[in-house]
């Protein structure tokens, strides 16, 4: 009897000895998982402001590149000073050209322009995480000087309903996806300012009084003209709007704005906010419309033309029209002699941020990458 008792102490030893492993290995594991994601958890933190940093990066080297046009680089890459944006985040910059931009980040085929090329580190200094943004800052194709709001190519230019063009220069609206009254702007005190109009008439022809077949144009007027022509030109667009009675849809944002051609009937309606350039193309009619807004240019080629305009549409930018050169034949559609019908509470105002703007369009001239802003790791 004294000997199964023996047994069975001897049992129960060896359980509790089994649970008491089970517990420790159960514990250890909690611990080594729990330390796991304690370090998942700091890198996941580090990484991010790794990319807080490289995205710091980015505005510093826009600020650069906007405060000295001449900053652009040479045939040396060369980073800016290692700045601390915290005691973890850290950032440098590079302003470099397409070339460059390819080297260092493996991509093809980017836009000619200027970019500016960001790193940001996070962690320790001997071994950081790190993450790297490309963004293009500027385009090589170049916009025209931009004479007036409305600016108008041809004989018997003309405009209705001026008091609705502003020259001043007015700042963007602080929501690109505003709608109506809410997208008006008022400029500063002192804002730069040109002409609400600029309508090329009389003042085209060299010889006042022989507006002929014949007639010459002025070499100030053909060297103005061919300039905003040959923009058109360097122009891809990525959207083209063919059918009757299209409605323009917004773009991504400010910062991404895209090239549209209308060969079809279009109107900017409902709540469609868009950036970047509108092509009237010959044929086509543009209905400014709604409450809408547009920011950067709307050109019309010749044989386009801009249907009567009602709404609280805002445009910041400028409009040019290119009207038939030849004397006998400058139509302008079914607006009669009015190439530009403006009513309601329509705005078009000057904005110099809407076309500086216009140096994010990227692949300009032959479908390049668009890269206007790009996590490359």
């Amino acid at each position: 009897m004294a000997s199964s008792c023996r047994q069975q102490r001897g049992m129960a030893l060896v359980v509790v000895l089994v649970l008491v492993a089970m517990g420790t290995i159960l514990a250890v594991s909690t611990f080594q998982s729990s330390l796991l994601q304690e370090r998942i958890t700091g890198n996941q933190r580090m990484a991010t402001q790794a990319r807080m940093g490289a995205e710091a990066g980015v505005s510093a080297g826009r600020r650069a590149y906007k405060e000295d046009d001449d900053s652009a680089s040479d045939d040396t890459l060369t980073w800016s000073a290692l700045t601390e944006t915290s005691s973890f985040s850290r950032y440098q910059y590079a302003i470099v050209d397409e070339v460059q931009a390819e080297e260092q980040t493996g991509l093809a085929s980017l836009a000619a322009g200027t970019y500016v090329l960001s790193r940001g580190y996070a962690g320790p200094e001997d071994s950081p995480i790190e993450r790297m943004i490309l963004s293009q800052v500027a385009s090589d194709v170049t916009v025209p000087d931009l004479e007036a709001v409305f600016t108008c190519f041809g004989d018997d230019c003309s405009a209705s309903g001026v008091d609705h063009i502003d020259g001043e220069d007015h700042p963007l609206p602080s929501d690109f996806g505003c709608s109506g009254s809410g997208c008006t702007t008022t400029p500063e005190d002192d804002a730069d300012a040109i002409a609400q109009t600029k309508l090329y008439n009389d003042d085209w022809f060299t010889d006042e009084t022989a507006k002929s077949d014949g007639a010459t144009v002025s070499a100030d007027y053909e060297e103005t003209r061919q300039a905003w022509e040959d923009y058109v030109d360097s122009l891809t667009p990525s959207i083209i709007y063919s059918s009757k009675n299209d409605k323009i849809a917004s773009t991504p944002s400010r910062t991404a704005p895209q090239v549209i051609a209308v060969t079809g009937t279009a109107k900017m309606n409902s709540k469609a906010s868009t950036s970047g350039v509108i092509i009237v193309e010959s044929g086509g009619s543009l209905k400014l419309n709604g409450t809408a807004h547009h920011e950067g240019l709307i050109i019309v080629k010749p044989g386009g033309q801009i249907l009567k305009a009602n709404g609280t549409f805002d445009l910041y930018g400028g409009l040019v029209m290119l009207k038939s050169t030849d004397p006998d034949g400058l139509g302008s559609g079914d607006n009669g002699d009015t190439d530009l019908p403006l009513s309601g509470s329509i705005n078009l105002s000057y904005s110099q941020a809407a076309l500086d703007n216009l140096g994010l369009i990227a692949g300009s001239g032959g479908g390049a990458t668009a890269a206007s802003w790009q996590e490359i790791y």
